[in-house]
């Protein structure tokens, strides 16, 4: 029996994130970084003119929408911390699944879900309860 339970604390466990990219339909050119406080204008400060070319995006390619992108790097970020391998899911390029109705939806492997925006604070207590 201890060796059962030992076995099944080694094997890691997965969570699934659902998200779906779109696919852009011209050259996307991200904005570059801009500078640091450039000056002062009285009280109030303004921002300097841009600095460094943004990332170019070519026609037909695959990209995730910003909110999703950043849940993305979050999960991947938090996930191994609590032993958890992550699986993302892109439903644009895959066979639809009749499972998930909302995006992004993220699924531990014993069937819990957590669905629509999802903060941090939401993502630490759903990876601490699974």
């Amino acid at each position: 029996m201890l060796q059962y339970a030992l076995a099944r604390a080694e094997r890691k466990r997965t969570i699934t994130l659902y998200v779906k990219s779109v696919q852009t339909l011209e050259e996307i050119v991200t904005p570059g970084r801009e500078s640091e406080i450039a000056g002062t204008l009285g009280p109030h400060y303004y921002r300097g003119t841009p600095m460094g070319d943004g990332d170019t995006v070519p026609v037909d390619e695959f990209i995730f929408p910003k909110d999703q992108q950043e849940l993305i790097e979050m999960v991947k970020e938090k996930a191994p911390e609590h032993s958890f391998a992550v699986r993302v899911v892109d439903l644009t390029r895959e066979e639809p699944h009749h499972i998930v109705k909302i995006i992004p939806t993220l699924i531990s492997d014993s069937g819990k879900r957590l669905e629509g925006k999802i903060s941090e604070e939401q993502l630490e207590s759903f990876l601490d309860k699974t």
